[in-house]
Protein backbone atom coordinates (compact mmCIF):
# COMPACT_ATOMS: atom_id res chain seq x y z
CA UNK A 1 0.00 0.00 0.00
CA UNK A 2 1.25 3.30 -1.23
CA UNK A 3 2.44 5.62 2.16
CA UNK A 4 1.49 8.62 2.09
CA UNK A 5 4.05 11.78 0.92
CA UNK A 6 5.62 13.12 4.57
CA UNK A 7 6.24 16.13 2.81
CA UNK A 8 2.71 16.60 2.17
CA UNK A 9 1.84 15.41 5.62
CA UNK A 10 4.07 18.15 6.98
CA UNK A 11 2.66 20.57 4.91
CA UNK A 12 -0.40 19.72 6.23
CA UNK A 13 0.49 19.94 10.08
CA UNK A 14 2.28 23.46 8.93
CA UNK A 15 -1.61 25.05 7.69
CA UNK A 16 -3.53 23.82 10.49
CA UNK A 17 -0.76 25.75 13.25
CA UNK A 18 -1.14 28.82 11.40
CA UNK A 19 -4.72 28.47 11.06
CA UNK A 20 -4.71 27.80 14.91
CA UNK A 21 -1.90 30.37 16.01
CA UNK A 22 -4.56 32.60 16.61
CA UNK A 23 -6.78 29.89 18.66
CA UNK A 24 -7.06 29.26 22.50
CA UNK A 25 -4.93 26.09 22.71
CA UNK A 26 -5.60 24.08 26.11
CA UNK A 27 -3.05 22.71 28.10
CA UNK A 28 0.65 23.33 28.11
CA UNK A 29 3.17 20.55 29.25
CA UNK A 30 0.55 18.03 29.73
CA UNK A 31 -2.69 18.66 27.58
CA UNK A 32 -6.02 19.17 29.42
CA UNK A 33 -9.11 18.47 27.24
CA UNK A 34 -13.17 17.35 27.88
CA UNK A 35 -12.14 14.28 26.29
CA UNK A 36 -8.62 13.56 29.19
CA UNK A 37 -8.74 12.99 32.66
CA UNK A 38 -6.03 14.64 34.61
CA UNK A 39 -7.05 11.92 37.55
CA UNK A 40 -5.38 8.47 35.12
CA UNK A 41 -2.39 8.28 36.81
CA UNK A 42 1.13 8.97 34.64
CA UNK A 43 4.00 6.97 34.39
CA UNK A 44 7.17 8.49 36.22
CA UNK A 45 8.98 9.66 32.84
CA UNK A 46 5.78 11.70 31.77
CA UNK A 47 5.52 13.23 35.31
CA UNK A 48 9.05 14.97 34.36
CA UNK A 49 6.47 16.73 31.89
CA UNK A 50 5.80 19.66 34.72
CA UNK A 51 9.28 20.11 36.18
CA UNK A 52 10.29 23.27 35.95
CA UNK A 53 14.01 24.51 36.07
CA UNK A 54 15.74 27.59 38.35
CA UNK A 55 16.00 30.82 36.42
CA UNK A 56 19.09 31.24 34.72
CA UNK A 57 19.46 34.95 35.60
CA UNK A 58 17.93 34.29 39.48
CA UNK A 59 18.39 30.42 40.72
CA UNK A 60 15.95 30.97 43.54
CA UNK A 61 13.02 31.24 40.72
CA UNK A 62 11.44 29.03 38.29
CA UNK A 63 11.07 29.48 35.46
CA UNK A 64 7.56 30.63 33.81
CA UNK A 65 7.41 27.34 31.15
CA UNK A 66 8.33 23.76 31.76
CA UNK A 67 11.58 22.28 30.48
CA UNK A 68 9.16 20.36 28.24
CA UNK A 69 7.04 23.02 27.09
CA UNK A 70 10.57 24.98 25.85
CA UNK A 71 11.50 21.97 24.60
CA UNK A 72 8.40 21.48 22.45
CA UNK A 73 7.61 24.82 21.56
CA UNK A 74 11.67 25.03 20.70
CA UNK A 75 11.19 23.53 17.68
CA UNK A 76 7.94 24.83 16.46
CA UNK A 77 5.85 21.73 17.21
CA UNK A 78 3.26 22.70 20.01
CA UNK A 79 0.13 22.69 17.89
CA UNK A 80 0.50 18.38 17.21
CA UNK A 81 0.00 17.57 20.39
CA UNK A 82 -3.59 19.71 21.01
CA UNK A 83 -4.55 18.39 17.17
CA UNK A 84 -3.54 14.75 18.36
CA UNK A 85 -6.30 15.20 21.60
CA UNK A 86 -8.84 17.21 19.13
CA UNK A 87 -8.69 13.68 16.38
CA UNK A 88 -8.84 11.43 19.61
CA UNK A 89 -11.93 13.68 21.32
CA UNK A 90 -13.90 12.64 17.38
CA UNK A 91 -13.17 9.11 17.35
CA UNK A 92 -16.13 6.74 16.93
CA UNK A 93 -14.45 3.75 17.30
CA UNK A 94 -10.82 1.70 18.13
CA UNK A 95 -9.94 1.36 14.05
CA UNK A 96 -10.01 5.36 14.18
CA UNK A 97 -8.19 5.75 17.73
CA UNK A 98 -5.49 3.50 16.22
CA UNK A 99 -5.08 4.71 12.69
CA UNK A 100 -4.85 8.94 14.85
CA UNK A 101 -1.89 7.53 17.25
CA UNK A 102 -0.09 5.55 14.26
CA UNK A 103 -0.28 8.32 11.49
CA UNK A 104 0.53 11.19 13.95
CA UNK A 105 3.43 9.10 15.42
CA UNK A 106 4.64 8.68 12.41
CA UNK A 107 3.87 12.09 11.06
CA UNK A 108 6.12 13.49 14.74
CA UNK A 109 8.91 10.85 13.63
CA UNK A 110 9.18 12.44 9.64
CA UNK A 111 9.06 15.77 11.43
CA UNK A 112 12.04 15.07 13.95
CA UNK A 113 14.29 13.33 10.36
CA UNK A 114 13.16 16.44 8.08
CA UNK A 115 14.39 18.61 11.15
CA UNK A 116 17.62 17.00 11.58
CA UNK A 117 18.14 17.17 7.70
CA UNK A 118 18.00 20.76 8.04
CA UNK A 119 15.16 20.30 5.52
CA UNK A 120 11.92 21.55 7.25
CA UNK A 121 13.15 23.64 10.76
CA UNK A 122 10.52 25.84 12.84
CA UNK A 123 11.03 26.87 15.93
CA UNK A 124 14.23 29.13 17.75
CA UNK A 125 16.15 25.61 18.74
CA UNK A 126 18.78 24.68 16.70
CA UNK A 127 17.91 21.50 14.10
CA UNK A 128 21.06 19.90 15.36
CA UNK A 129 18.84 19.96 18.68
CA UNK A 130 16.96 16.26 18.69
CA UNK A 131 15.29 16.79 22.11
CA UNK A 132 12.32 18.62 21.04
CA UNK A 133 11.14 14.58 19.80
CA UNK A 134 11.67 12.92 22.96
CA UNK A 135 9.74 15.85 24.86
CA UNK A 136 6.64 15.69 22.02
CA UNK A 137 6.28 12.40 22.52
CA UNK A 138 6.52 12.42 26.01
CA UNK A 139 3.15 14.82 25.95
CA UNK A 140 1.37 13.27 23.42
CA UNK A 141 1.81 10.12 25.27
CA UNK A 142 0.24 10.98 28.19
CA UNK A 143 -2.46 12.27 26.55
CA UNK A 144 -3.55 9.07 24.77
CA UNK A 145 -2.85 7.69 28.43
CA UNK A 146 -5.54 10.03 29.70
CA UNK A 147 -8.00 10.02 27.04
CA UNK A 148 -11.86 8.77 27.80
CA UNK A 149 -13.24 7.12 24.50
CA UNK A 150 -16.87 7.54 23.77
CA UNK A 151 -16.64 4.01 23.26
CA UNK A 152 -16.21 0.92 24.51
CA UNK A 153 -12.42 -0.16 23.85
CA UNK A 154 -12.19 -4.13 23.28
CA UNK A 155 -10.95 -6.66 25.96
CA UNK A 156 -7.63 -6.82 24.16
CA UNK A 157 -7.44 -2.89 23.16
CA UNK A 158 -6.78 -0.41 26.10
CA UNK A 159 -4.96 2.81 26.84
CA UNK A 160 -1.41 1.34 26.85
CA UNK A 161 -1.86 -0.78 23.79
CA UNK A 162 -2.32 3.25 22.04
CA UNK A 163 0.08 4.34 23.67
CA UNK A 164 2.72 1.62 22.40
CA UNK A 165 1.51 2.08 19.08
CA UNK A 166 2.18 5.94 19.24
CA UNK A 167 5.49 5.68 20.99
CA UNK A 168 6.69 3.14 18.03
CA UNK A 169 5.38 4.62 15.29
CA UNK A 170 7.28 8.30 16.90
CA UNK A 171 10.93 6.20 16.64
CA UNK A 172 10.31 4.99 13.20
CA UNK A 173 9.49 1.72 13.64
CA UNK A 174 6.38 1.49 11.38
CA UNK A 175 8.69 3.89 8.81
CA UNK A 176 11.32 1.17 7.86
CA UNK A 177 11.22 0.16 4.32
CA UNK A 178 14.07 -2.38 3.22
CA UNK A 179 14.69 -2.58 -0.09
CA UNK A 180 14.32 -6.35 -1.83
CA UNK A 181 17.05 -7.91 -3.21
CA UNK A 182 20.07 -10.57 -2.71
CA UNK A 183 23.29 -8.32 -2.97
CA UNK A 184 21.58 -5.38 -0.84
CA UNK A 185 22.82 -4.96 2.28
CA UNK A 186 20.73 -3.39 5.02
CA UNK A 187 21.57 -1.44 8.14
CA UNK A 188 19.50 0.22 11.31
CA UNK A 189 21.32 2.56 13.55
CA UNK A 190 20.18 3.60 16.81
CA UNK A 191 21.51 5.53 19.56
CA UNK A 192 19.67 7.15 23.18
CA UNK A 193 21.58 8.92 25.45
CA UNK A 194 19.77 10.36 28.56
CA UNK A 195 22.46 12.55 29.52
CA UNK A 196 20.86 15.55 31.08
CA UNK A 197 18.24 15.28 29.25
CA UNK A 198 16.46 18.31 31.38
CA UNK A 199 19.63 19.98 32.69
CA UNK A 200 18.81 23.16 30.75
CA UNK A 201 18.49 24.64 27.09
CA UNK A 202 22.07 24.49 26.12
CA UNK A 203 22.42 21.11 26.96
CA UNK A 204 21.85 18.35 24.69
CA UNK A 205 22.87 15.22 23.15
CA UNK A 206 24.53 14.56 19.72
CA UNK A 207 23.26 10.98 19.18
CA UNK A 208 20.07 12.12 17.38
CA UNK A 209 22.25 14.32 15.53
CA UNK A 210 24.48 11.87 14.37
CA UNK A 211 21.88 9.29 13.48
CA UNK A 212 18.70 11.03 12.08
CA UNK A 213 20.15 12.75 8.88
CA UNK A 214 21.09 9.67 7.70
CA UNK A 215 17.29 8.25 7.30
CA UNK A 216 16.83 8.75 3.80
CA UNK A 217 13.38 9.45 2.73
CA UNK A 218 12.40 9.07 -0.92
CA UNK A 219 15.38 9.92 -3.57
CA UNK A 220 17.79 11.34 -0.98
CA UNK A 221 21.64 10.26 -2.03
CA UNK A 222 23.55 11.10 0.49
CA UNK A 223 23.61 11.38 4.14
CA UNK A 224 24.02 14.74 5.05
CA UNK A 225 22.23 18.26 4.26
CA UNK A 226 22.08 20.35 2.29
CA UNK A 227 22.42 17.62 -0.44
CA UNK A 228 19.41 15.49 0.76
Amino acid sequence: MKRKSPTLSILVFTVLAILLSTATISGAQVLTSTCLSPSVPLVVEEQRLTYTLPSNSNPAVLQSESFAQQMIEGAGWKYLGPLVVAELCKARNVKEAESIVKLNGMLLWQMAIYRAQNRFVLGSLPYSDDRPLYWTRLQVRAAIRQWIPKFTLPLDEDQASLVTTFDRASRGMFSINFPTGKHVKRLIMSGFDPYTLDGGTLSGSNIGTSTSPVYLPGPCKTFLPPNC
